[in-house]
């Protein structure tokens, strides 16, 4: 979908690196991937500072060591979505200066398949719903979406705005 896309992509797990390498391979963007171990200290520097950045981590409870005030400040022009192990305190305070904040819950994967409204699942009945986006988790989980302060439309608030009541309405 973005042909002139870099992706940076870190993680620790030797298996997961090789998985990514030969996903991208298979989808003939390998030449546009560079995958690495550990985040090294000031990873947050790889990015230009005017460059449209979106960073989507899931770092199994890393966030404080991954971001801080100054990683934020950094980051300012950069869109995040971060999922959240017990450090949304932390996330709030990193980055209130520089970005506006939604948090994203999870919700049970039956309410999932009824709730869903991607067109891929157009047409399926609930099973079927439920089969594709299962995540058979017991418990929920939390992500916040960090936007640059200042970026966002008049469109796009008033998307956050309902999103963020939809499971309140249903």
């Amino acid at each position: 979908m973005f042909p002139q896309a870099r992706v940076l992509a870190f993680d620790i797990d030797a298996e997961a690196r090789s998985l990514c390498a030969k996903m991208a391979r298979h989808n003939g963007v390998d030449a546009r991937i560079e995958i690495q171990g550990a985040a090294p200290a000031g990873w947050e520097k790889s990015f230009s500072p005017d460059s449209q950045v979106l960073i989507f981590c899931d770092c199994e409870g890393a966030e404080r060591e991954l971001f801080d005030r100054d990683i934020a400040q950094t980051l300012r022009n950069a869109h995040l979505v971060i999922e959240l192990h017990n450090t949304f305190d932390h996330i709030m305070t990193s980055f209130a200066d520089t970005h506006e904040v939604r948090l994203i819950v999870s919700t049970d994967d039956e309410f999932k398949a009824q709730t869903c409204e991607s067109p891929l699942l157009a047409g399926e009945c609930v099973a079927v719903r439920k089969g594709l986006v299962a995540e058979n988790r017991h418990w929920t989980m939390a992500w916040v979406f960090l936007r640059p302060k200042g970026s966002a439309t008049a469109k796009e608030r008033i998307t956050d705005v309902a999103l963020s009541l939809r499971p309140f309405l249903n």
